[in-house]
């Protein structure tokens, strides 16, 4: 069922994504011959950061150090995404989802 959900999902948000992505190629932004493949591959990990995140953040009082694991996370997929865009390393700015996690740990 969930695998389903996220196919369906991404189906319909990939659009979006691949004329932002196509657009930053053609302005020399990123770096990809495969903007469609780009833009699938980012919904996806993006739908499986947001859960990964959402199951530790819940878990913060049981698990004291999952604010340390989610940083992790964030540099991870952060690093991940540049590399998948082809985009420069620390281009991409994930400092106000550090900042949330910060607020509200």
């Amino acid at each position: 069922m969930f695998s389903s959900n996220l196919l369906h999902l991404s189906l319909l948000s990939k659009q979006p994504v691949f004329e932002q992505l196509e657009q930053g190629v053609k302005e020399g932004v990123f770096d990809t011959i495969y903007p469609e493949e780009v833009a699938e591959q980012m919904i996806q990990m993006l739908i499986i950061f947001n859960s990964v995140l959402t199951t530790l953040a819940f878990g913060v009082e049981e698990s004291p150090n999952n604010n340390e694991i989610i940083k992790r996370k964030i540099n991870a997929y952060r690093d991940a995404i540049e590399r998948i865009l082809g985009a420069p390393k620390g281009s991409i700015n994930f400092e106000e989802i550090i900042g949330v996690f910060d607020r509200c740990l």
